[in-house]
């Protein structure tokens, strides 16, 4: 018998039709926008959160060195203020991780690599009819090598975005918003008794004739209404202590979530990319394939 099976040629001709299919596709940019959108919303959201975190960062600074009537006041803000730092670091990295993402995005999606994976798909289609080992093998894996990196960056993409606007997007917002609120109230209540501090320390002293009233007077302060103050003053610091304590938990969710949307995620992608390719170099297309033997080489033997 000296013609190919029907399936052999049905195979090959669907083959020749999907790798024509990925050429087109590639060239299109099918789903760049979406993927776009999603990368470009969450570095504006990392910003965002981050620039909060810096700002809880410094409120806290000026908040340990402030005079207030509780004990080692400064000293019960150190774990909260540790917290935001590696709060901050976290973000820094989840920014770097999208705009990496970003790159790679747009690397993949540029003409020129489309023009390489028409190129190769061209190879490797003319080597479906050519009986040469080698030829077959290395067109094949490079071929589809590209593909790989054209599409699965951006699947990866559209899928983590759509896990992170199903499960994740929605949270992110509900905790940067708690964590703003909080650390609003926090400035806006230290800048007032900044303020308050600052006028008492610029206030003119008594001249020589009211100097005896002003000693007596001082001296009803400290006895009958500094106490109240102090009282008062101290709520008002353990009000601060409290509202930060809230915002811990905000962001530790919100560690939480950049860490599996920008971090994890990326990692088990880069990682199966590593076994794909891998996998492809390791790949052996034996002689004996059906698929690649030449129209008119294939010879059954019958008894």
């Amino acid at each position: 018998m000296t013609t190919s099976p029907s399936w052999v040629r049905f195979f090959k001709v669907t083959l020749i039709l999907i790798v024509a299919g990925l050429v087109v596709t590639s060239f299109r940019g099918t789903f760049r926008a979406d993927a776009d959108e999603y990368v470009n919303q969450s570095l504006k959201q990392g910003v965002s959160v981050y620039a909060t975190a810096r700002a809880t960062n410094a409120i806290i600074s000026v908040a340990k060195t402030a005079h207030t009537p509780i004990a080692d006041f400064g000293e019960m803000l150190d774990p909260i203020d540790d917290l935001v730092e590696r709060f901050s670091t976290l973000l820094e990295i989840s920014i770097g991780s999208l705009i990496l993402q970003k790159m790679l995005l747009e690397i993949t999606s540029h003409i020129a690599f489309s023009y390489a994976l028409a190129c190769s798909g061209f190879f490797f289609i003319l080597s479906l009819f050519a009986f040469k080992p080698f030829l077959r093998s290395a067109t094949s894996r490079i071929f589809f090598t590209l593909v790989f990196c054209r599409f699965s960056i951006l699947a990866v993409l559209l899928l983590n975005g759509l896990i992170s606007e199903t499960f994740i997007t929605k949270k992110i917002e509900v905790e940067a918003k708690n964590v703003a609120q909080i650390q609003e109230q926090t400035t806006k209540f230290v800048d007032s008794k900044s303020s308050v501090a600052q006028l008492s320390a610029n206030s003119p002293q008594p001249n020589s004739l009211l100097e005896s009233a002003g000693r007596v007077l001082a001296e009803i302060k400290q006895v009958t209404i500094d106490p109240i103050l102090n009282i008062w003053n101290k709520f008002d610091f353990q009000k601060i202590k409290a509202n930060l304590d809230k915002a811990v938990e905000s962001m530790l969710q919100l560690m939480t979530l950049f860490f599996l949307k920008t971090i994890l995620l990326p990692i088990l992608f880069f990682f199966g990319f590593k076994k794909f390719i891998t996998g492809i170099w390791r790949m052996q297309l034996g002689k004996e394939s059906a698929l690649f033997v030449p129209e008119g080489r294939m010879v059954s033997h019958t008894n």
